[in-house]
């Protein structure tokens, strides 16, 4: 596996590539819609090779909203690998939770899947 992106809730995707690229960060992809997801995704590059993904929640997405709430907006971790089906084969024998698995249009439509780890941290395994 290899560190991909950190995600991070916002509430305008516009504004926050504005806000962030006053620090230097630069707008690395187009704006997605994650339409299984129920989020618009956009990508920075963070002075690597690893990215920060911005995820505007749509209206209907409740569980996402309420981080929009909280004080802290950082939402998960995550990897892409090779062997996509071995690593959420053992992440899931190991206690993680999963979540959902779908195929994002942010990825070329493949699949990504979200574990939720025994201490209740969100990790998202992408296919390489």
């Amino acid at each position: 596996m290899k560190f991909h992106h950190v995600g991070y809730i916002v509430e305008n995707i516009s504004q926050a590539i504005l806000e962030w690229g006053e620090f230097g960060f630069k707008l690395k992809s187009e704006i997605f819609s994650i339409h299984d997801q129920q989020v618009d995704v956009c990508f920075l590059t963070n002075f690597g090779d690893s990215y920060i993904e911005l995820v505007k929640p749509h209206s209907g997405n409740n569980v996402l909203l309420r981080y929009l709430k909280g004080k802290v907006r950082y939402y998960h971790l995550a990897y892409q690998s090779k062997e996509y089906m071995k690593i959420c084969d053992d992440f899931e024998s190991k206690g993680a939770h999963k979540i959902t698995e779908f195929y994002s249009e942010a990825f070329d439509n493949k699949r990504c899947c979200f574990f939720l780890m025994p201490d209740s941290n969100l990790i998202e395994i992408i296919e390489e």
